[in-house]
């Protein structure tokens, strides 16, 4: 009778032993690293993705700690932020969610009011991985400390004006030209027989002078 009560206790340990491992091994861990602005997703004890993420900007952390996904939805629209789409929401700690962004050029950075953004499809595919394995079996760890770059203000390295080698009029006179610009306001003034002309140039004026004498050989 004791071996039999013996072997019956050891077995229900086993038992439960064993439920209690395939809990475990069936949960869904999501890990949200601040520093590295990451998520690692573990389904089975295996990790399955590793994203990009935006959390939250200087005066809008995001919160850390261990959480359990509290409401889910696949579509919310921020009352606090102007109705800004919320996509695949699941919400963890009050109005902190996890949900997709448009604002994927972001990603990899602290830019949200708190909430971890995700890009739309990976928002998409953890919100069909927390319906799947379900809320309480799923955790969301958040961990670490948000670092904000600073924005590359962008300058205009100003380039010296392209000087011109000499050039020669007509009559051999050198004319050194220092700019485009100081050209176009002070163009170079010849005459020929009191006749003021705009210098163009000596092969300018060879091409002129050649594209008219051979239009008036055929004309």
């Amino acid at each position: 009778m004791n071996r039999l009560l013996l072997a019956g206790i050891a077995t229900l340990a086993l038992s439960v032993t064993a439920i209690g491992q395939g809990a475990e091994a069936g949960s869904l861990k999501v890990s949200i690293d601040l520093s590295k602005q990451r998520m690692t997703v573990k389904e089975d004890g295996d990790v399955v993705h590793s994203w990009p993420i935006s959390s939250g900007r200087a005066g809008y952390r995001t919160v850390t700690g261990t959480f359990k996904p509290q409401w889910m939805t696949k579509m919310h629209y921020s009352r606090k932020y102007d109705d800004a789409p919320m996509p695949n929401a699941i919400f963890f700690h009050g109005g902190f969610a996890i949900h997709g962004t448009y604002a994927t050029g972001r990603l990899g950075s602290p830019a949200s009011h708190g909430c971890v953004r995700l890009s739309p499809g990976n928002a998409k595919q953890l919100y069909a991985l927390v319906e799947e394995h379900g809320r309480g079996s799923t955790t969301i760890s958040v961990y670490g400390t948000a670092r904000d770059v600073a924005p590359k203000v962008a300058t205009t390295k100003r380039s010296k004006a392209p000087r011109y080698a000499s050039t020669y009029d007509d009559d051999e006179d050198a004319v050194v030209v220092k700019s485009r610009r100081s050209q176009a306001k002070q163009p170079k003034v010849i005459y020929r027989n009191g006749v003021p002309y705009v210098y163009v140039g000596r092969e300018a004026a060879r091409r002129y002078y050649a594209k008219r004498s051979y239009t008036s050989s055929n004309y």
